[in-house]
């Protein structure tokens, strides 16, 4: 599809704008909640931190676009679900702590992957 703009006013150039920009907001979220539908509670998983420091931790909610996980140093971060990975080594402290946050008794209807 083109659009030809040479001939559009600059009225008409704002309101083309933002659409794009809407649709391309739409398609982002649409994105965000087909990553996040690959992760359940209790997955350990890992990010990059913006200081190049790899954080790693569990699962604690899954909503459309975003991830709470939770560190074993009990800090909690709200994550993009596009920078989530799983993670393949967590640590004994982590995992420890994942069973005090979800004992067996709580785990119905989901599984711990490790």
């Amino acid at each position: 599809m083109s659009v030809n703009i040479e001939n559009l006013t600059v009225q008409e150039l704002i309101e083309l704008n933002g659409q794009i920009i809407n649709r391309i907001k739409e398609l982002r979220k649409q994105e965000q909640a087909r990553a996040a539908s690959q992760f359940r509670l209790g997955d350990v998983v890992s990010f990059t931190h913006k200081d190049n420091q790899k954080i790693i931790g569990f699962i604690l909610s899954v909503r459309k676009t975003k991830i709470s996980i939770l560190t074993e140093e009990n800090e909690q971060w709200t994550v993009s679900p596009g920078l989530l990975s799983p993670e393949e080594a967590p640590s004994k402290k982590l995992l420890k702590l994942l069973e005090e946050i979800f004992p067996k008794s709580m785990r119905v209807g989901f599984t711990i992957r490790k």
